[in-house]
């Protein structure tokens, strides 16, 4: 064990390998802290604003922020974009399928199958 490591006053213990944890290495990580809870405030604030504005196309329709939204994730998810449909049901309250088992054949086909196997006319 190290001998120049210093211990804890309360417990003796060998106190942890890095920067030590004082009352000024607390409070500069909690004005970082602070600052990046605030700039991801103001961006969601922005973002929350922008939502209900109204924009004007190059076609000269207006839609809101949400709007421009909702449509840009519809053609995302018409164009195949899978995080688009995932983000789509997410929306609406659905739950995407898990496993999704292609190779499942239609009942009806199996049932006319069956009766053709069995030597029945349909």
């Amino acid at each position: 064990m190290d001998k120049e490591r210093p211990v804890s006053p309360v417990n003796g213990q060998p106190l942890p390998r890095g920067k030590p944890f004082t009352s000024e290495t607390a409070r500069e990580a909690a004005r970082k802290s602070n600052k990046v809870k605030s700039e991801r405030a103001s961006i969601v604030a922005a973002f929350r604003k922008n939502l209900n504005k109204v924009f004007t196309n190059r076609g000269g329709a207006e839609m809101t922020g949400a709007e421009i939204i909702a449509q840009s994730i519809f053609k995302g998810a018409d164009n195949g974009n899978a995080k688009m449909v995932e983000i789509a049901l997410a929306l609406i309250g659905e739950k995407p399928a898990e496993n999704v088992n292609i190779n499942m054949a239609d009942p009806s086909i199996m049932e006319e199958i069956r009766r053709r196997m069995d030597g029945e006319n349909a």
